[in-house]
């Protein structure tokens, strides 16, 4: 077994820094938090990006509009830093790309700063601020240089929040409510049955996702409240509470019946309609399965592995209602949110480590040494018999108790199931 002393438990973790490695080697490693970024800003209808780094970052951003369908309606271009620039700086040079965006009929400009102009420390953000009186496009600077993050997700999260910044103030409430994370074109991930009801009940949605508009996020202040579908969303879901005085609810995060139910009826109370009625036989089937799950996993010890877009200490203290308990789990990104449910969780009495997994062939001799009962998530073990996988990425942008129910049934149906050479037998 390879050397884990390095790993901190949850106690000590705080941030992305205190995340280490499991082994020491990534390959192939995580996605970088500016292809996620200019990934998002390209789906937009409407903003504009500007990539800020070497030209490898420049040449590797570049299928990233053409394969968007909304391309044709901003200006998605690059700065590529040559080696002086890298040396003393690119501040003029910098300035004289944003004029001529500014010129050509940029909107909102998204300047994403990869590592380089991050390690060199040129203050971009300053720069927009003396900038911007001078033009009519609107600068929102995203610092997100690779080696700072532990994946992707910061280029989502953070690019989300700084365009709630183009949130205009609405002197009047609507009955809108947003939906943060989900588009209304999406049809590969089920319906969650909450934005059926509502939409039976004629309330009027706005989604908030890539395929929005600009408009969109410009008019989101008008919301009466805001449902967050996904971990990216949280912090522009606060950022509107905040700035806006558009509360939310956060549904991507609830897995237990009580938080569902409390959710629920929040909106309830909020919109003045009847929700809770409509859930009443899933709740009761969610509860059920929850009882019965409970007895089946209690004393069930699991590592947390690659759970995608899912955040995984949430999860964990769900996992925790049934008597589970975590020896490892894989984080790539912590969440504002996640200082919350670091606390819960040790409250509970657990204590897991904490690691970035990023290399499935050496990190699965570990994950084994360390003998869970089970694998939650995808890792290099996902086809062998013991211990068994359970994945779950394909839960993301699914809530509410019928998610709930499909991961119980599909968590105790698999350890359930009998091993090889433990048949029932024939009488």
């Amino acid at each position: 077994m390879t050397d884990i002393k390095h790993l901190k438990c949850l106690s000590a973790v705080k941030s992305m820094k205190a995340v280490h490695p499991l082994t020491p080697a990534a390959f192939p490693g995580n996605h970088c938090p500016m292809h996620t970024a200019l990934s998002l800003g390209a789906r937009i209808k409407g903003v504009s990006t500007l990539v800020i780094g070497t030209s490898e970052c420049g040449y590797y951003s570049r299928n990233i509009p053409i394969a968007s369908p909304y391309a044709e309606y901003g200006l998605h271009w690059t700065y590529i830093l040559d080696s002086k620039e890298v040396v003393f700086g690119f501040r003029e040079g910098i300035i004289d790309a944003i004029r001529a965006m500014n010129a050509a009929g940029a909107k909102i400009i998204l300047l994403v700063a990869t590592c380089v102009p991050e390690l060199i420390g040129e203050d971009i953000e300053s720069i927009c601020y003396e900038i911007q009186p001078q033009i009519k496009a609107r600068l929102l600077h995203i610092p997100l240089g690779n080696f700072k993050c532990g994946s992707y997700q910061p280029g989502y999260w953070k690019t989300l929040m700084k365009l709630g910044m183009v949130t205009e103030k609405a002197d009047i409430k609507t009955e809108t409510v947003n939906i943060l994370g989900r588009s209304a074109l999406e049809d590969h991930i089920p319906m969650p049955e909450i934005i059926s009801v509502l939409k039976q009940q004629k309330v009027p949605l706005r989604f908030l996702s890539p395929d929005s508009s600009l408009e969109d996020f410009v008019s989101a202040g008008d919301a009466k409240i805001s449902i967050s579908l996904s971990p990216f969303m949280n912090p522009l879901a606060k950022y509107l509470t905040k700035e806006h005085d558009v509360p939310f609810i956060s549904l991507h995060d609830a897995y237990s019946i009580n938080k569902i139910n409390e959710a629920y009826t929040v909106l309830e109370n909020h919109l003045e309609l009847k929700i809770v009625r409509y859930m009443k036989d899933l709740k009761t089937e969610a509860d059920m399965l929850h009882k019965k799950a409970a007895l089946h996993l209690n004393d069930t010890n699991y590592i947390m592995a690659n759970t995608g877009a899912l955040q995984p200490l949430p999860l964990s203290v769900y996992f925790s209602e049934l008597g589970m308990s975590p020896i490892m789990i894989h984080m790539e990104e912590y969440y504002p949110s996640d200082v919350q449910w670091s606390e819960t969780l040790l409250d509970k009495d657990k204590n897991p480590i904490i690691c970035l997994m990023l290399n499935e062939h050496a990190d699965k001799t570990i994950i084994k040494s360390l003998c869970p009962d089970v694998v939650i998530g995808d890792w290099g073990g996902r086809s062998e018999e013991k211990p068994s996988t359970v994945q779950i990425m394909d839960f993301y942008g699914q809530v509410g108790y019928e998610r709930t129910i499909s991961l119980l049934n599909r968590i105790t149906n698999i350890l359930s199931a009998p091993k090889e050479g433990e048949g029932h037998g024939i009488i």
